[in-house]
């Protein structure tokens, strides 16, 4: 609203994002189990960032790339949660898959509403660009982790 959208511009915002996260999201975790599933999310968290970094731009610019991009955005972060399920349900045996698939959502959920929490405090402090600098800022942090991850792999405790 404060970037002189409509209220029905900015419902639309959201929703793309919603229908790229149910829509493309089932492409990307169903591709996810033919290619590198590791690749698949590098290129969902890299997706992220640069969706991130361009919406602010494209917000001012043109809507309908604002909607393309928050569709894609949607998408990967949808993949990204899918992929993480299924390697969660993977991972363990049926026995322990609930309480697993448990702590996943929850932490998921945790990460949530602390990514709120600070997104808040910088939209107070730095105004509408507050949003944009904490989802660059924690998504290239994410992608330098699972890019050391990748390539710096530990000994795995079963």
């Amino acid at each position: 609203m404060e970037n002189a959208l409509t209220e029905s511009q900015s419902q639309l915002l959201l929703t793309m994002f919603m229908f790229g996260s149910v829509t493309l999201g089932i492409f990307v975790s169903t591709g996810a189990s033919f290619l590198n599933r590791s690749i698949v999310v590098l290129g969902c968290i890299f997706t992220s960032v640069v969706c991130a970094v361009y919406l602010s731009l494209a917000v001012y610019t043109e809507y309908w790339l604002a909607l393309t991009l928050l569709f894609f955005w949607g998408g990967s972060m949808g993949g990204i949660y899918a992929i993480g399920l299924t390697a969660v349900g993977e991972r363990f045996c049926q026995q322990d898959q609930m309480s697993a698939n448990m702590s996943y959502t929850i932490m998921d959920s945790l990460g949530g509403m602390t990514g709120l929490l600070v997104i808040g405090f910088m939209l107070d402090w730095m105004g509408s660009e507050g949003m944009t600098t904490v989802l660059i800022t924690f998504g290239c942090a994410l992608l330098v982790f699972f890019v050391y991850e990748l390539l710096a792999p530990r000994q795995t405790f079963e």
